[in-house]
């Protein structure tokens, strides 16, 4: 769905993930964390030149953690809150990053944005038990 969007928009569309079949997140609450993500992605990149328009998306494990990482280009300077959230520029204000601070939160995790020149960052952590380590735990509990 956020390809094709991307795409009608004209921007460049990149996908490089490793996601666990099986995390400690609800699917529901993960689909809803990176749709936010995604949409707010699209919403930055058509303010941009259409010739630089671009979102990337990597995941990845390490040890019992996945590391999200969405890149896409912005237009202007962001501005952020107290608490380093972006601010909305939204009429009634917006409500994306705030709902994804809250869900990874919840979940042990930790979220970061930032903005580094004409690109801005979302950084997502979640930790999770991965197959290999569930194996080793259980093994380790009927001793």
């Amino acid at each position: 769905m956020y390809a094709r969007r991307a795409r009608a928009i004209g921007a460049a569309f990149e996908v490089k993930a490793d996601i666990p079949a099986k995390t400690d997140i609800p699917v529901s609450e993960f689909g809803v964390l990176l749709s936010n993500l995604l949409e707010n992605g699209c919403e930055a990149c058509a303010c941009c030149p259409e010739a630089g328009r671009f979102i990337k998306i990597s995941a990845s494990r390490d040890g019992g953690r996945l590391l999200i990482n969405i890149h896409n280009s912005v237009s202007g300077a962001v501005q952020f809150d107290g608490q380093g959230l972006p601010v909305s520029t939204k009429e009634n204000g917006g409500t994306g990053t705030k709902s994804v601070e809250k869900t990874v939160l919840a979940h042990g995790g930790m979220a970061r944005f930032r903005q580094i020149g004409d690109e801005f960052i979302a950084q997502v952590i979640l930790p999770f038990a991965d197959g290999d380590e569930r194996e080793k735990n259980a093994e380790h509990s009927d001793m």
